[in-house]
């Protein structure tokens, strides 16, 4: 047997990720994409541009339910792939997959069937990481699809949203080498380069064919075309004037490591962590552009990068409880006693804290795509099962050092909330945390 030589590659594997409202052509472009085609049909739709495509396309099973299970799916790319000349995988859609788990949950909580809502923040991160690297790992080309559609924020005002959180987009990052959005103007439609790691971004290709035919190597084309492998490395060593999106600023946060290590917890945490502070950072601020964001984002990293070489992994600001102007004298009093101790808390690793402690860390770093009235009585329970445990002050510690919760403004509420009387244990089991080690 010889091994086999590997040859340059002209441009960058196709690893894209593209998103666009519902009935914008994001299935019928992935019919263009290098074939033969396998279908992770989780939309169940498919089957109506089939015919567009120009070579054989494959779907991952004929029974619905395996397309939308992210078990089933990696089970069956396991036992199917290995021999199998696939050209690219197109999963249609991450919002098929990962929205039933948290719509599922959310319904089993209202309908008092299940106590535990987390277990369905836990599902959807599991599901994700499980598709990542499923779907990644046999050197094919990859197109993963997702949608946006309007919605309100706090102040009614219309905006358009993606259908998987923050987050998840994030992580999905680190799988990709593009990301693509379909922008419709003027009665015509194309496809906009909002993200490039080694190649040039923000250009948008109009689609004169009706159909996307020849477009992704149109794109290949626009984003790489004259760049050498040298110029390639530089744009992706480069530190960004501006960000595609908060999540391509915040997984670019994580890969330079100002994260990882004040986390503690994975790269899971780490994105938690790096959303945190973007957000902190984006509301004290209020910047006015992009560009602006881009820039004091830079900057906030860079800080954090020099800071990490002399101090403690797990201290930081980003999650501190706030004595404003709404607290009272007493709790003014109790923070100023919190930030002094915090400095002084054990940090996970060989600190001899319970394990239930962490895990109650990690679940509360799930709780973050929760619905905010959801997200406050988890962490609320939480906290307020490390207080029974280790008082007050400590706890206000725990919270500014290790639990990284957000968004801020619920801080000061969770410290007052754990002044008053609830059942811990009973907290800790409706959140399907074990509390029979507590004593240690």
């Amino acid at each position: 047997m010889t091994f086999p030589k590997i040859n340059p590659q002209q441009y960058p594997p196709r690893l894209w990720a593209m998103t666009g409202r519902p009935g914008s052509g994001k299935s019928t472009f992935a019919t263009q994409m290098r074939s033969p085609l396998l279908v992770v049909d989780a939309d169940h739709r498919f089957g109506e541009v089939v015919g567009l495509a120009a070579g054989d396309v494959y779907r991952l099973s004929d029974a619905a339910s395996d397309n939308v299970n992210a078990d089933a799916i990696a089970q069956l790319l396991n036992a199917n792939m290995p021999g199998m000349a696939v050209g690219t995988i197109v999963v249609d859609s991450l919002t098929a997959i990962l929205r039933p788990l948290i719509v599922g949950a959310i319904m089993d909580k209202d309908a008092g069937r299940s106590k535990n809502l987390m277990a369905g923040w836990k599902d959807k991160a599991l599901a994700m990481s499980l598709l990542q690297d499923t779907v990644t790992k046999w050197g094919c080309d990859v197109l993963w699809i997702y949608h946006i559609g309007e919605a309100r924020d706090a102040q009614a005002r219309e905006v358009v949203r993606p259908s998987i959180s923050k987050t998840e987009l994030a992580r999905l990052v680190r799988s990709l080498n593009l990301q693509l959005e379909i922008v419709v103007e003027d009665g015509r439609r194309g496809v906009k380069v909002t993200w490039a790691r080694r190649g040039r971004s923000g250009v948008t290709l109009w689609d004169e064919t009706g159909g996307w035919m020849g477009m992704p190597e149109k794109i290949e084309q626009a984003v790489y075309g004259g760049l050498s492998p040298e110029d390639q490395d530089g744009i992706e060593r480069a530190t960004p004037a501006v960000f595609a999106s908060p999540e391509t600023a915040m997984a670019w946060g994580v890969e330079q490591g100002a994260f990882a290590r004040a986390c503690g917890a994975g790269t899971g945490g780490a994105l938690q962590h790096a959303r945190n502070a973007y957000e902190k950072l984006k509301r004290e601020k209020s910047p006015n552009t992009a560009q602006e964001m881009a820039a004091l984002w830079v900057a906030d990293v860079q800080e954090r990068l020099a800071r990490s070489q002399g101090a403690p992994a797990g201290v930081g600001d980003d999650t501190s409880v706030e004595a404003g102007a709404q607290s009272t004298p007493a709790e003014a009093s109790d923070q100023s006693s919190v930030n002094d101790q915090a400095t002084q808390l054990p940090l996970p690793g060989g600190d001899g804290l319970p394990d239930w402690v962490y895990r109650a860390r990690d679940e509360a770093a799930k709780a973050a795509d929760a619905a905010d009235p959801e997200k406050s009585a988890v962490v609320r329970g939480l906290l307020k099962a490390w207080a029974d445990k280790y008082g007050r002050e400590r706890t206000g510690a725990f919270i500014r050092a290790v639990f990284r919760v957000e968004p801020e403004e619920l801080a000061r509420p969770m410290y007052r909330w754990l002044t008053r009387q609830h059942d811990a244990a009973q907290l800790m089991s409706e959140l399907g945390i074990d509390n029979g080690s507590q004593g240690g």
